[in-house]
Parts: C-alpha cells; sequence; structure tokens
C-alpha cells in the first residue's frame, strides 16, 4: 500500500510533467506566433483561461485535446513528451 511519502512524491513528479508538457506546447504555440486567445479560439475555447492552465501545468488537457493542439501547431503530439 502507497504510504503518504509515497503519494506525495506521485503527486509532485505528475505536477512537473504537466509542466513540462505545458511548457512544451506554450513554446510551439510562440513558434507558429499564436496568442493564448488565437489558440483557444481555434480549440473551441469561449476564453484563453482554459489554455493558460494548461500551458502553467495547472490542468490537464484531455487526449483529444493534445491531439488536436499538435494538429494546430503542426507537431507530432509525441514532442510535447519530449522533457516528461
Amino acid at each position: 500500500m502507497p504510504t503518504h511519502d509515497d503519494q506525495q512524491r506521485n503527486d509532485q513528479l505528475r505536477k512537473q510533467r504537466l509542466e513540462a508538457i505545458g511548457y512544451a506546447i506554450a513554446v510551439r504555440r510562440e513558434r507558429k506566433n499564436l496568442s493564448q486567445a488565437q489558440l483557444a479560439r481555434m480549440l473551441g475555447y469561449t476564453g484563453h483561461a482554459h489554455l493558460s492552465r494548461i500551458e502553467s501545468g495547472k490542468k490537464a488537457p484531455s487526449l483529444e485535446k493534445l491531439f488536436e493542439i499538435a494538429d494546430i501547431l503542426e507537431v507530432d503530439v509525441s514532442r510535447f513528451f519530449d522533457d516528461v
């Protein structure tokens, strides 16, 4: 059975992974000269707050959205995991 320390380590690792994925999305978005608001609209979001939370690692994108983001940014989805 996992201990409290194990859970804390897992939570920290998950947070670091989400931050790395979010950073990778932000870098590739900026390389395409897209603002958060522009990409958010392309993804069907009404504002950029949700995308901001994804890029900052505070929210995990769904697998479907991750593939959609990759398509819009014209990168293979695996590129988001290079530094994870």
